[in-house]
């Protein structure tokens, strides 16, 4: 009966999986003493009647162990490695204990909390954004169309990663300190922010760098496209998802603007062919953004077989000022939101996740600031 009751979720699109691969070999750190955890969950959520996606399970898979800095390895094995169900992965229901399936849940949302800010934000707005403003400023004279259309989107770009090199990434700096000191930038002389610093996470500078490598070889195009992405991950008819329903009219707004630049100033497929600098700039947008990986671009590259150039170059324009514009936005102004009560988010757990325990004694947790 149960299995025939989950077959036929799966037939009506109703089951998803949230997985946090990404964090299997993820390295972490001691801190004060005390070493630091990171999971690799599975969460397989519900599409209810109602429109609400709730848990169903929740499997719990120890990430690397603390200070270790294990190489990057492929997908596959890593989830063979770190992500079999056993006795070092146990699998939370709603029926466990409320205390258990609390925890679940905690590591859940530290994972979640992890990937975002790392990848979904500072990977995927402020650091491809940057090889996107590289690229405009050199391969496009200040006089080409496209150079002109580009600019107000990427103006403060190379600016604030900057600050963000010079107080958070830099070896010593915030991300790398050991004590919850405040630095100044030197660029701005203004007080630099710890999100991301040992204090508050689990994974520290070598972790945030390795998130944000391991990402960028797995990125393609689909993950820039929203149309894309939303239909890969097989979201576009769940109800209640805002950030769906508002970005694909940004979209369509954003498409139709550029498609009437480019159909201005690039009248025919040959005009875009014979433009050099357009195709020294795509070139290197290819290279530096997505490390010259066709594999990357294959649905991008399967699309130019049945279009012509110019709607091409238009959807290739699209995506980049989505992604500076609308797409940097959603998380970026949503970290207030997201993160100002600690209790939903969760930056470092002192304990592995075991199963069965006592109430209340399986998990030291802290919030600090």
């Amino acid at each position: 009966m149960a299995h025939s009751t989950s077959a036929r979720l799966l037939q009506r699109g109703n089951i998803f999986l949230a997985d946090y691969w990404i964090l299997a070999e993820a390295p972490t750190h001691c801190l004060n003493d005390r070493p630091q955890y990171v999971a690799a969950p599975l969460c397989l959520l519900w599409l209810s009647p109602q429109g609400a996606l709730v848990p169903l399970a929740i499997q719990v898979s120890p990430a690397a162990p603390p200070g270790a800095r294990n190489p990057i390895i492929p997908r596959s094995s890593r989830t063979q490695l770190s992500q079999t169900p056993g006795p070092d992965s146990p699998i939370f229901l709603p029926t466990d204990s409320d205390w258990d399936w609390l925890l679940a849940k905690t590591w859940v949302r530290n994972s979640e909390f992890l990937v975002h800010e790392n990848n979904t934000h500072f990977l995927c707005t402020h650091l491809l954004c940057e090889a996107f403003a590289m690229a405009t400023l050199r391969q496009l004279p200040l006089c080409h169309p496209i150079y002109k259309l580009l600019l107000p989107h990427t103006r403060y770009t190379l600016q604030v990663n900057t600050i963000a090199r010079a107080t958070l990434l830099n070896p010593e700096g915030l991300v790398d300190q050991a004590s919850p000191a405040r630095t100044l930038c030197p660029a701005t002389r203004l007080q630099a922010p710890s999100v991301l610093c040992p204090q508050v996470t689990s994974i520290g500078r070598q972790g945030l760098l390795y998130l944000m490598s391991t990402g960028l070889a797995h990125f393609t195009y689909t993950n820039f496209c929203l149309p894309d992405s939303l239909r890969a991950r097989g979201v576009l008819a769940i109800p209640n998802y805002y950030y769906r329903d508002d970005g694909l009219k940004i979209w369509a707004a954003i498409e139709s603007f550029v498609s009437e630049i480019v159909g201005y100033y690039y009248p025919s497929d040959a005009s875009v062919q014979q433009d050099s600098e357009l195709q020294a700039w795509v070139g290197e947008i290819f290279a530096q953004a997505f490390l010259g990986r066709e594999s990357s671009v294959v649905l991008y590259l399967v699309r130019w077989l049945i279009s012509s150039v110019t709607t091409r170059i238009v959807a290739f324009l699209t995506v980049l000022l989505n992604c500076s514009s609308c797409f940097s936005a959603s998380p970026s102004h949503s970290l207030f939101a997201r993160q100002a009560c600690r209790a939903t988010t969760l930056l470092i757990l002192w304990n592995t996740a075991q199963k069965p325990h006592g109430p209340a004694s399986h998990c030291s947790v802290t919030t600090s600031n």
